[in-house]
């Protein structure tokens, strides 16, 4: 089969789990003998914001796999139509799904959900109280479930977040692809105790809230009561408070 993947951003297979996952998926793709093209959607913005090498770089990581790249959507199908389309996110999915159901009218238009984004900001509502938060996730969850009903499938993360597509989408054709990770060889090494570990991409914003949380709310009880303890914080795109939250017993290592 032929597949476009669809998205805003190439797979930051080394940053982020959601890039690597992606990655790892269209791997998987091409090694079982399917065809596969990258399309990116927004090519000026993704080379602003990764820099010329860094871009190159990630480019060549999909050619390394032998995936073409299509920089921009096209405006007509010049080669061979793809099969299925898998859109990475249903924000890319919202805009372009219309567009490629015209250019592609026989391919599969699968939608990779990644997670369900509603739940996140229904859940930072619930935290904050505010009517604003609470209107905003009700209007993400009105586009993004439209999304997936105009699609012919939608990929899920997790299973709760299948139940729950399910419940709200009955009928809909899912499948869960959950995190793809291959676990290197591993060796023992014995930790400097006591410490504690946070490993998560301040691309995305619940990251930087917990990493804020914990510092203010939890971290300070924590030293009280194991003075000598360290903390390792592991993430790229840490913003200025995190980053100065360094110390003799925070680590902030990028």
């Amino acid at each position: 089969m032929r597949f476009w993947i669809v998205n805003s951003e190439l797979p930051w297979h080394d940053r982020t789990s959601g890039g690597l996952r992606l990655f790892t998926l269209i791997e998987l793709l091409c090694e079982a003998g399917h065809h596969c093209e990258y399309v990116l959607s927004t090519p000026e913005a993704e080379r602003q914001r990764l820099g010329a090498r860094d871009y190159a770089r990630y480019c060549g990581d999909l050619a390394a796999l032998g995936v073409s790249l299509l920089e921009g959507i096209p405006s007509r199908i010049s080669g061979v139509a793809p099969d299925a389309v898998i859109f990475e996110w249903f924000i890319v999915a919202r805009e372009l799904l219309p567009r490629l159901r015209w250019l592609c009218p026989h391919a599969r238009l699968i939608v990779d959900s990644v997670d369900l984004t509603y739940q996140r900001w229904h859940a930072k509502a619930d935290l904050s109280g505010l009517p604003e938060d609470r209107a905003h996730a009700d209007r993400v969850e009105t586009e993004e479930l439209d999304t997936y009903a105009a699609a012919d499938l939608v990929l899920t993360l997790t299973d709760e977040d299948a139940r729950e597509l399910d419940r709200r989408l009955p009928g809909l054709p899912s499948f869960n692809i959950p995190n793809i990770h291959t676990l290197p060889g591993t060796r023992r090494e014995e930790a400097t105790p006591p410490s504690v570990l946070f490993i998560g991409s301040f691309s995305h914003q619940p990251n930087v809230d917990a990493v804020r949380w914990f510092h203010g709310s939890i971290w300070p009880s924590i030293r009280q009561r194991v003075p000598d303890v360290k903390w390792i914080i592991i993430g790229g795109d840490a913003p200025p408070d995190i980053l100065a939250m360094a110390d003799a017993q925070v680590t902030v290592a990028g």
